[in-house]
C-alpha cells in the first residue's frame, strides 16, 4: 500500500512538474512572439515624437500620449516610403536641421506634405489641444493707470480693442 501511494505521489508530481513546464514554455513562447511583433512605420513615427515631447516637456504627458496617438492612428492609411518615414521620424523627434534642408529637398517634402494632409490630423490635433488648452490661453494684462504715461482714455481704449480681440477669438472658436 505505501509502495503504491507512494508511486501515486510520485506521478502526480511528476505530471504536476510536466504541466508547469509546459505552461512555462507556452508562455515564453508567447512572450517571444511578442518580442517580435514587427513595428509598423506609423509606430515608429509616434514613438518618435513621445519620446521627443516628453523629453522636451513641450507638453504635459495626456497632450504627448494624444499626438503620438493622432499618428499612430491616422499614417497607416497613408503610404510611405522609407526615405519619407525617415524625414518624419527626425523632423518629429526635433533632429530636423532646417540649415540642411537644399532646395532640392522642397519637392520631396511638398508631397511629403500632400500625402499627410489629411483633416483626420488636424481634427485629432485640436483634440489633443484641449489637453493644454491652458497653454493657449494668454493672459490678459491689467494696466494701472499709475504705471503709464498714457491718458486713462488711451487705456480705455487699448482695453476695448483687446476684449474685441478676445471675443473674436472666442467666435472663431464656437464656429469651428
Amino acid at each position: 500500500m505505501m509502495a503504491s501511494l507512494a508511486r501515486l505521489i510520485t506521478r502526480s508530481t511528476l505530471q504536476a512538474t510536466l504541466l508547469i513546464l509546459i505552461t512555462l514554455l507556452s508562455l515564453s513562447s508567447i512572450t517571444e512572439a511578442k518580442g517580435k511583433v514587427k513595428e509598423t512605420p506609423a509606430d515608429r513615427i509616434a514613438n518618435a515624437y513621445l519620446f521627443y515631447c516628453q523629453q522636451e516637456e513641450i507638453a504635459n504627458d495626456d497632450y504627448c500620449q494624444c499626438v503620438a496617438n493622432v499618428y499612430r492612428d491616422n499614417l497607416p492609411t497613408i503610404p510611405l516610403d522609407k526615405r519619407e518615414e525617415k524625414f518624419l521620424i527626425v523632423a518629429l523627434s526635433g533632429k530636423l536641421s532646417y540649415a540642411n534642408i537644399k532646395e532640392s529637398d522642397f519637392p520631396f517634402i511638398e508631397n511629403l506634405m500632400e500625402k499627410i494632409d489629411d483633416p483626420r490630423f488636424e481634427e485629432g490635433f485640436a483634440h489633443c489641444a484641449a489637453y493644454n488648452e491652458e497653454l493657449f490661453i494668454e493672459e490678459v494684462e491689467e494696466i494701472n493707470e499709475n504705471d503709464s504715461p498714457m491718458s486713462a482714455d488711451q487705456i480705455r481704449a487699448i482695453e476695448e480693442i483687446e476684449a474685441i480681440e478676445m471675443e473674436e477669438m472666442d467666435d472663431e472658436e464656437i464656429y469651428q
